[in-house]
């Protein structure tokens, strides 16, 4: 069957296509697919003596969702990927030319449309779960490396025996630092995100926090990342304010680092 041919076949079998593109003696079919990421998953088909395959067109390895496997494999992602190649009987082949892994599936016509579909699910599948774990990773790494930022600054700031880091309120309720200085003791909570979601997540949570000292007399500081992209002034100003009016603590951006020292001393 040409490509054409292959074309409308499936037409008339799998109603979940957008279009198509034809590509030599290959048809690229654009799938209603779509991944976390908004990428239109697409399926690539040939003939092959009277046998179909049908393929990745070796976009996964080359990054064509946004994933690239050699960089971000972890014990986790490798158990994914075994299961689902095993769910969807998927075999692999490595081009000797370009080194591209190419994921795919053989069928006879009378289970093409199936295939096509299932080799569409397996790349959605695939990637939705490769974003979800680095989204994950891209989270812990932000928080990590703000969290070391303002230990390192306060740690120059304050003496050693006045600073207490990931200080637990009661055993339970964890908070980035206290600080003791002569007349006053001041909990500190640090905000960032990687985007403007886990921004505002974290900004809610600290003010649950703060409220759950039942009256406590603590000073309270909330150290802003406001040069990370997940602050985005217009969506978290709500929470800010809630925070400095409801709650009463003082706000200092990362920027301003230096009123730190104001609020302290």
């Amino acid at each position: 069957m040409k490509p054409m041919d292959i074309y409308k076949y499936l037409i008339d079998h799998l109603c979940q296509m957008y279009g198509y593109n034809l590509r030599g003696d290959t048809l690229e079919i654009y799938t209603n697919h779509t991944t976390v990421n908004n990428k239109i998953v697409s399926v690539f088909v040939r003939e092959n003596n009277g046998n179909f395959i049908v393929s990745d067109g070796g976009w996964i390895d080359e990054g064509q969702y946004g994933y690239m496997p050699d960089d971000q494999e972890t014990e986790i992602t490798e158990y994914l990927w075994s299961y689902f190649i095993d769910t969807y009987k998927i075999e692999k082949l490595l081009h000797p030319d370009t080194g591209t892994v190419y994921y795919y599936r053989k069928s006879d016509k009378k289970h093409l449309a199936f295939v096509v579909f299932e080799m569409s699910e397996f790349i959605q599948s695939m990637i939705n779960a490769m974003q979800l774990q680095y989204r994950e990773k891209e989270v812990r790494d932000e928080k990590v490396k703000f969290t070391k930022k303002v230990n390192e600054y306060l740690k120059k700031q304050v003496k050693q025996e006045n600073l207490q880091l990931l200080y637990r309120y009661n055993n339970t309720i964890r908070f980035n630092a206290l600080i003791k200085t002569e007349n006053n003791q001041y909990l500190i909570n640090y905000v960032t995100g990687a985007n403007s979601g886990y921004y505002n997540k974290n900004l809610a949570d600290t003010a649950v926090k703060f409220q759950m000292l039942n009256g406590n007399p603590f000073n309270k500081i909330v150290v802003l990342n406001d040069e990370t992209d997940g602050y985005v002034p217009h969506k978290s100003q709500r929470y800010i304010d809630f925070l400095s009016s409801e709650v009463g603590a003082d706000i200092v951006k990362w920027t301003q680092k230096e009123q730190l020292s104001e609020i302290l001393y």
